[in-house]
């Protein structure tokens, strides 16, 4: 018995699946750790406010990328597919702040998870957050915790349309 119930748990794992692109809902953000965190807050403190983002796969060489735009930051991550799995490789954008002097936020986001269903995944999130320039003690004013901070964060999304 214990034979065929790990010969069928191979077998379910077994190729990829079908994921289409199109608007993704995340429908669970939970932080697991932060160091981005303001005097006396502690991670429980920490809003979540998940966002829906697009996905576009190429079936053609098993990946596909995430826009997780919004505000106005254009953020597009390319991902790669093994299976079920999917990793994608840090990519770091920049966040201006029009102060005198200038200064801006340094912002790198990596992702990993897997695709549950054709219709679900899973993953974790990893972001460091840094500051350049001459105004980065405003900034950190302004964000209330000190830079350079980490988090981390597991989600999960599911296809919208």
């Amino acid at each position: 018995m214990r034979y065929a119930l790990i010969t069928v748990g191979f077998l379910a794992g077994c190729g990829s699946l079908d994921v289409p692109s199109g608007t993704w809902n995340t429908t669970s953000q939970t932080f697991v750790e932060s160091t981005c965190l303001a005097d006396g807050q502690t991670i429980a403190d920490l809003d979540v406010n998940p966002t829906p983002f697009l996905l576009d796969v190429n079936d053609e060489d098993d990946t596909f990328t995430l826009d997780l735009s919004s505000g106005g930051d254009t953020v597009i991550i390319e991902c790669a597919r093994d299976g079920n799995s999917w990793n994608c490789p840090a990519l770091t954008y920049e966040v201006e702040f029009s102060a005198d002097p200038p200064g801006k936020m340094v912002i790198t986001v990596a992702m990993d998870g897997e695709f549950t269903s054709e219709t679900t995944m899973a993953g974790n999130q990893h972001i460091k957050t840094d500051c350049e320039g001459e105004s980065c003690v405003d900034i950190e004013d302004y964000l209330g915790y000190a830079l350079p901070c980490d988090s981390d964060l597991t989600f999960e999304a599911e296809f919208a349309e």
